[in-house]
């Protein structure tokens, strides 16, 4: 099952969210934020004790599934897949922009059960 996660308007963002990951509600505090110097975002997520799982991964667009999977090389983790996803069918932008990232917007950041290869 794959769950768009609910971003505000703000190149800082800190998200709790609940997901169903692997049949389990889990709880992540997802960190996105805009790096102007290269004109990227990148997401930092950590579990429901705070603690990190992952720091400073870039949301890009990847060719094909699974290589667009961003938590790829951490499935040991278990705590899902993501993907930064177009929403419409000609994004202005090759990845997630400044003003592009959003539920409502040309972009989404979308999670879903751990991708096993």
């Amino acid at each position: 099952m794959l769950f768009m996660v609910k971003t505000i308007d703000s190149k800082n963002q800190r998200i709790r969210t609940v997901l169903e990951v692997d049949g389990k509600n889990i709880v992540l505090f997802i960190k996105l934020r805009w790096l102007g110097a290269v004109q990227k975002w990148y997401m930092s997520v950590d579990d429901e004790n705070e603690n990190t799982l992952i720091r400073n991964v870039p949301l890009l667009c990847g060719e094909s599934f699974p290589t667009s999977n961003l938590l790829r090389q951490f499935g040991h983790l278990a705590f899902g897949s993501a993907y930064a996803a177009p929403l419409v069918e000609r994004p202005t932008t090759e990845n997630p922009g400044k003003n592009n990232l959003g539920t409502d917007m040309e972009y989404a950041l979308i999670w879903g059960d751990t991708f096993a290869e």
